[in-house]
């Protein structure tokens, strides 16, 4: 084997993307597979080029190489069906969940993988390059190369759609912030690796986990930064389309906590998908058991004293509630949260804005109860601002 600089990029990616790997190992509770399956295929991709790249000079290592670059065929054929299936479920999970476009791409992806290492549709034959082996590619390459633009263009695209429809500014930055990762990669992959066969130039050593890396890093930057990791899973546990009761979509306050809760509960029972959130305090058996709960304390979901977690609350409502056109979450004892764990008032004002704005864009019903005893009118006003009390229905 004979390393060189060549092979200091795929190196880089795979570190990355191991550990991006582990990261999901770790929660992958909360991660979606496509998230999994596209970073493994980066992977696979950056040690198949690493294979190539330290394959040393012919004639003794050009089998090493052809494997390298088989294995990039395999994880290039498969990328655009992960790239679309991330785009439908991150990062809210719609009910059309799109099964018969992802079979056909699966499907796609296969074929085009079987006949990329089984004929030399692709690898059409291997050549020397200055620091080792590279590939000659045949007519296949435009096809392979053409699927995974049009596949991840398309992941674009829908991505920034999705951007535009979100309510929750940490929903629009994290979505944003992955179709930027994805375009790099687009960019650099088609100017190294995509155009230059197509002209039949092949002395251009394509550098294509440079941008891999990149996308890793960006990725981590999201998962860190935008807290990608919480709430992924958030699903009714027994909730059921097609009840019969209806809730009343919009923004709604309560100042009698045990009369939102018994309101809350009649919908529960009824099977409308519920979403409970409560400040320091275990749910009753029932709400465990029939809704999802949020528990906000230093050991629950989320832990109240990082006030940069709290402000995540309107986009885990968020992907609660666009998984149903019938819905209700109920934020029990808001002032133990205001009270205790809000140190800026601005934030606090951007958590409400925010979570008001969810119950306008979604067909659904958000209960804010509280204790008038317990806060300043000033608060009180802000909770209530423009939403209805839940008493006049």
């Amino acid at each position: 084997m004979m390393v060189t600089w060549y092979a200091v990029p795929p190196v880089l990616s795979i570190a990355i993307f191991v550990t991006l790997l582990a990261g999901f190992t770790k929660i992958r509770r909360y991660i979606p597979f496509p998230a999994f399956l596209y970073a493994f295929l980066f992977l696979l991709w950056s040690a198949g080029e690493l294979l190539e790249r330290v394959s040393g000079p012919p004639p003794a290592e050009r089998d090493v190489a052809l494997i390298g670059v088989k294995i990039i065929a395999i994880a290039g054929a498969f990328l655009p069906s992960a790239f679309i299936h991330f785009s439908f479920v991150f990062p809210v999970r719609k009910k059309d969940a799109h099964y018969g476009i992802l079979l056909a791409l699966y499907i796609t992806s296969a074929v085009i993988a079987m006949l990329s290492i089984t004929t030399d549709l692709l690898i059409s034959d291997m050549i020397v390059y200055a620091p080792g082996w590279g590939a000659v590619f045949g007519p296949g390459m435009l096809i392979w190369g053409t699927y995974i633009i049009g596949g991840t263009i398309i992941a674009i695209a829908n991505l920034e759609v999705k951007s535009l429809r979100l309510s929750t500014a940490i929903g629009r930055f994290q979505t944003r912030w992955i179709a930027v990762a994805l375009g790099i990669s687009l960019c650099c992959a088609t100017i190294t690796g995509y155009i230059p066969p197509i002209f039949g130039v092949q002395d251009i050593y394509p550098l294509t986990t440079i941008p891999f890396a990149i996308t890793g890093m960006l990725l981590y930057h999201v998962f860190v930064r935008y807290h990608m990791t919480g709430g992924n899973n958030l699903g009714p546990a027994t909730g059921t389309e097609g009840v019969n009761k209806k809730v009343s979509s919009g923004y709604f306050w309560c100042d009698d906590k045990k009369f939102a809760r018994k309101y809350f509960m009649e919908f529960l029972k009824q099977g409308v998908w519920s979403l409970y959130i409560t400040v320091n305090e275990i749910p009753e058996k029932e709400v465990a058991t029939n809704a999802r709960v949020i528990t906000i304390s230093e050991k629950g979901d989320i832990n109240p004293l990082d006030e940069e977690r709290i402000k995540t609350l309107p986009f885990l409502i968020e992907k609660f509630v666009s998984q149903s056109e019938n819905s209700i979450v109920l934020i029990e004892s808001i002032e133990d949260l205001i009270t205790h764990y809000f140190y800026s008032t601005t934030s606090f004002s951007e958590v409400l804005n925010e979570i008001r704005k969810c119950a306008d864009s979604y067909n659904t019903m958000i209960i804010c109860s509280f204790n008038r005893e317990k806060l300043e009118e000033w608060v009180i006003e802000e909770i209530t601002h423009g939403g209805k009390s839940l008493k006049s229905l």
